[in-house]
C-alpha cells in the first residue's frame, strides 16, 4: 500500500524541512532582490531623484501595494483553513472547492478594478501623490494607466502562492516573485523607455502566474467553475479576511502615507525615501520573510495537532534568529549609512547631494529595521492560532502613532521625521505585540528572554564603536573618490564589525554562537 502524498513530507523531522526549505527560500530571495537592486541602480543612473524616478516608484508602490495586501490577506487567512484539508484526497477536494470560489471571485473583482483603474487613472494619482504637479504628475498617469492591466495577474498570484505553500513547494513561488522582479528591468533596457517599466511589470505577472499554474498543473483537475459563497469553509475564510484585510492595509497605508507625506518636500524625496525603504527591504525579504513562509504552515499544522510544547520551541527560536541578525544590522546601517549609499547608488544623476539626502533617510529608517522583522514572525505566530483581531488593531493604531509623530518630526527634521516616525511606530507595535503575548503562550521565559537582549545588546554597542573608530581611520588612508576603495572600506568595516560582534557573542556563551562554531569545524575538516 502506497504511503499518501499528504503525509510524505512527515518522514522528515518539521525543524530539518524548516532550516532546509528556509535556506532554499533564502537563496532564491537573494536573487529576487539582486533583480530589484539593479532596477534601483538604472534607475538611480538615469534619473536619480528627478521626476521620471518619483514618477515611476510611485505607480510601482500603489500595484505593489494592492498585491502585498492581496497576498497576505489571502495566504493569512485560507492556508490555516485550506491545510487542514489535506488529509486524503477526498478532503483535498473540499479544500479545492474553496480555493476555487476565492479564484473565481478574485477574478472577476479584479477585471472590474483594472477596468475602473485605467479609465479613473488621474483620480488615483490625485489620491495617492496630491503634491505631484504638471508634468510629474502625467507622466505618473500615463505609467499607471500602462501598468494597471498587472492588477488581475497579481490577484491570482496571490492565491496560487498559499496554494503551493501548503503543499510544502516553497521555492516555486519565491522563484515567481524574482520573474516579477526581473520583468521590467529587462523591458526597460529593451525599449530605454521609462514607460518599459510600466510594460515590464504587466509581463512579469503575467509570468509569474504561469509559473504559479505550471507548478499545480497536477491539482488543477480539482478547480470548479464555482461561486458558493454560503459553504462553511469559505465564510470562514470571508470571516478571517476582514481583519486581515484591515491589518495588512494598515500596514501598506504606511507606506503610502510615507509617499504621500514626502511628496509635499521638495523634489527627490519620495526618491531618496523609496531608496532607503528597499534597502532595508532586502536583509528583510531575505531573512524574516523567508522565515516566515516556510514556517507559517508549520505554525498551523502544530497548532492545530496541539503540540503547545513544540510550537512554542518552534516560535521562539525564530525570533532569536532574526534577534541575532537584525540588531547588528540595523545598528551597522545607520553607522555606514553614507559609505553603504555611496557605494551603491552614486553615480550618473545620482549626486552627493542625492547621497547625503538617501543616507540621511536609511539612518533614522534604520531604528525601526528591527522591529519589523520581528513583527512578521509575531504575526505568522498569531495568525496560525486565528487570532487575526490583535495584529489588526495594534495595526492600526501603529498607522495612527505613525501619522500622529510624522506630522510634527516632519516640521523639525523634514524628509528624516518621516523615517524616525516610522522606527518609533515600529517598535511600539512589536512591545505591545510582546506584552500581548501571554495569553496565547504559557510560561514565557522573561528573566531568559532579558538575558539575550542585553547580550545582544552589549555586542551590538562594542561592535558599533569598534566600527566607527575603524571606518574613520581608514576613511584617512583610502581614497574614497574611487569605487574601488569605497567597497574596501566598506567591506573591511562590515567584516570586523562582524568579528567583533561574533567574538563579544562568544564570550557571553551565547548557544548560536557554540553552532556556528560547530559547523565551521566540521566544514573546515572536510
Amino acid at each position: 500500500m502506497k504511503t499518501p502524498v499528504y503525509n510524505n513530507y512527515r518522514k522528515d523531522t518539521s525543524s530539518k524541512i524548516i532550516v532546509r526549505s528556509t535556506g532554499i527560500v533564502m537563496a532564491i530571495t537573494v536573487l529576487h532582490k539582486i533583480f530589484g537592486f539593479v532596477e534601483k541602480q538604472i534607475i538611480a543612473f538615469f534619473w536619480g531623484t528627478g521626476i521620471e524616478a518619483d514618477a515611476y516608484l510611485m505607480v510601482y508602490s500603489i500595484i505593489y501595494m494592492v498585491y502585498m495586501i492581496i497576498k497576505e490577506v489571502v495566504a493569512s487567512s485560507f492556508l490555516p483553513v485550506f491545510i487542514g484539508y489535506l488529509k486524503n484526497e477526498e478532503d483535498e477536494k473540499k479544500g479545492w472547492e474553496i480555493a476555487s470560489i476565492i479564484g473565481n471571485i478574485l477574478t472577476i473583482l479584479f477585471t472590474i478594478i483594472v477596468v475602473a483603474c485605467m479609465l479613473a487613472s488621474p483620480f488615483v494619482i490625485s489620491v495617492f501623490a496630491p503634491g505631484f504637479k504638471g508634468e510629474q504628475r502625467e507622466l505618473t498617469i500615463k505609467l499607471f494607466r500602462i501598468a494597471s492591466p498587472a492588477l488581475l495577474f497579481m490577484s491570482i498570484s496571490a492565491l496560487a502562492y498559499p496554494i503551493l505553500n501548503s503543499y510544502k513547494k516553497f521555492a516555486l513561488p519565491v522563484f515567481g516573485d524574482a520573474i516579477f522582479k526581473a520583468s521590467p528591468t529587462i523591458i526597460f533596457l529593451s525599449m530605454m523607455k521609462v514607460a518599459g517599466f510600466s510594460i515590464g511589470l504587466v509581463a512579469g505577472t503575467l509570468g509569474q502566474l504561469s509559473l504559479y499554474i505550471f507548478g499545480l498543473r497536477k491539482k488543477i483537475k480539482f478547480y470548479k467553475p464555482s461561486l458558493n459563497i454560503s459553504c462553511s469553509p469559505f465564510q470562514k475564510v470571508m470571516r478571517l479576511s476582514g481583519p486581515l484585510f484591515l491589518c495588512v492595509l494598515f500596514w501598506q497605508l504606511t507606506y503610502l502615507v510615507s509617499n504621500i507625506f514626502a511628496s509635499t518636500l521638495p523634489p527627490g524625496s519620495v526618491s531618496a525615501l523609496t531608496y532607503a525603504q528597499r534597502l532595508i527591504e532586502m536583509p528583510i525579504y531575505v531573512v524574516p520573510l523567508s522565515l516566515g513562509v516556510v514556517v507559517f504552515p508549520f505554525f498551523s499544522e502544530t497548532s492545530q495537532e496541539g503540540e503547545k510544547q513544540k510550537l512554542k520551541e518552534m516560535f521562539f527560536n525564530s525570533l532569536r534568529m532574526v534577534s541575532l541578525l537584525f540588531v547588528p544590522l540595523a545598528a551597522g546601517c545607520m553607522i555606514l549609512s553614507v559609505p553603504i549609499i555611496k557605494l551603491l547608488f552614486e553615480r550618473g544623476e545620482f549626486t552627493p547631494v542625492s547621497t547625503v539626502l538617501t543616507a540621511s533617510v536609511l539612518r533614522y529608517i534604520s531604528f525601526g529595521m528591527v522591529a519589523w522583522a520581528l513583527e512578521i514572525i509575531l504575526h505568522k505566530f498569531y495568525f496560525s492560532q486565528f487570532d487575526v483581531k490583535t495584529p489588526m488593531i495594534i495595526s492600526g493604531l501603529g498607522l495612527l502613532l505613525y501619522v500622529a509623530l510624522a506630522f510634527p518630526f516632519m516640521k523639525y527634521l523634514s524628509l528624516k521625521g518621516i523615517a524616525l516616525a516610522w522606527s518609533l511606530s515600529q517598535g511600539i507595535k512589536v512591545c505591545l505585540l510582546f506584552v500581548l503575548l501571554k495569553k496565547k503562550i504559557e510560561d514565557i521565559n522573561l528573566l531568559g528572554s532579558f538575558s539575550f537582549i542585553g547580550q545582544i545588546g552589549l555586542s551590538t554597542l562594542i561592535m558599533v564603536l569598534s566600527v566607527y573608530i575603524i571606518t574613520h581611520l581608514l576613511g584617512n588612508f583610502l581614497d574614497l573618490s574611487k569605487m574601488f576603495f569605497q567597497a574596501a572600506h566598506l567591506l573591511c568595516s562590515v567584516g570586523i564589525g562582524a568579528l567583533i560582534f561574533f567574538v563579544m557573542m562568544s564570550l557571553m556563551g551565547m548557544q548560536e554562537a557554540g553552532v556556528v562554531w560547530n559547523y565551521l569545524r566540521l566544514n573546515f575538516k572536510k
